[in-house]
């Protein structure tokens, strides 16, 4: 085995090693990243539906009191939404250094857990707004039929 080293029945050379620590710095700051943006988000979500009122109020339409709260809380919703799987490839990215340095199969397999959820939820989320995206066009079809 040179230069290899056998982690469960397969073999990591060199190369894939410094993918995998280089995926996890790219993991690392994307998921940071997102963090920042997400509370940026929660911070301007007030300020959002602020704006939106003052928009109608200059324009001489009257926007409902409650409609910068909805807003408001459809943003912090949105947040909440995509935290789990930033944080997911946070987790990913913090365990997988480590356990290709040195060769732990546990810390390997818990940081490709985390990997596999991240996808998995992003998937699952997809296939629901996509899902809505059809019933919509399904509404919209029928409502432009029925004129």
């Amino acid at each position: 085995m040179d230069n290899t080293e056998n982690i469960f029945h397969l073999e990591v050379d060199q190369t894939a090693k410094a993918y995998m620590v280089e995926t996890a710095r790219w993991a690392k700051f994307l998921a940071i990243l997102t963090f920042i943006m997400m509370g940026i988000l929660v911070l301007a979500s007030k300020f959002i539906g602020d704006y939106m009122a003052l928009q109608y109020s200059t324009q001489g339409l009257q926007m409902p009191e409650w409609f910068s709260t909805v807003i408001m809380v459809v943003y912090i919703l949105v947040v909440c939404l995509y935290f789990y799987p930033v944080f997911a490839l946070l987790k990913f990215s913090n365990l997988i250094k480590p356990a290709v340095q040195a060769a732990n199969k546990e810390q390997f397999n818990n940081a490709f857990r985390y990997l596999k959820n991240m996808f998995k939820y992003i998937g699952i989320l997809t296939i629901i707004f996509l899902s809505f995206y059809g019933i919509a066009i399904i509404f919209a079809v029928i409502g432009i039929a029925m004129r």
